[in-house]
């Protein structure tokens, strides 16, 4: 069963389901058919038009896939991951000192002089 909002009892009533669907106030818009756009005639003749580089997916599998399984995948990029991974690691650890120790000076507050 389909219900949609009558103008004239102001109340949800039951309707069939392809009156359900269309909002009212608008009406059916037929489809025009189109012409064809020339950019996309000219990207349909050739594929490799709009990308002009050499595909470089067996590359990575085999770098990502393949070798030694005792490496991990985020380290398997060469010194430059191994470096971004340990600032990353070492910025870590300091934020959390930072954070601890904001939060020792916020649990022990200032002593008064008196």
């Amino acid at each position: 069963m389909f219900y949609k909002f009558s103008q004239i009892s102001g109340r949800v009533a039951p309707t069939e389901a392809l009156s359900a669907y269309v909002p009212q106030g608008f009406s059916r818009v037929p489809v025009l058919p189109s012409r064809p756009s020339p950019h996309l005639q000219q990207a349909q003749s050739s594929p490799d038009a709009l990308f002009n580089r050499p595909n470089r997916v067996p590359v990575f599998q085999r770098l990502f896939q393949g070798g030694s399984h005792s490496v991990p995948v985020f380290l398997k990029g060469g010194k430059a991951d191994i470096l971004i991974y340990r600032s990353a690691m070492v910025l870590s650890l300091v934020g959390i000192g930072v954070c601890l120790e904001q939060l020792y000076m916020a649990s022990t507050g200032r002593q008064q002089k008196v």
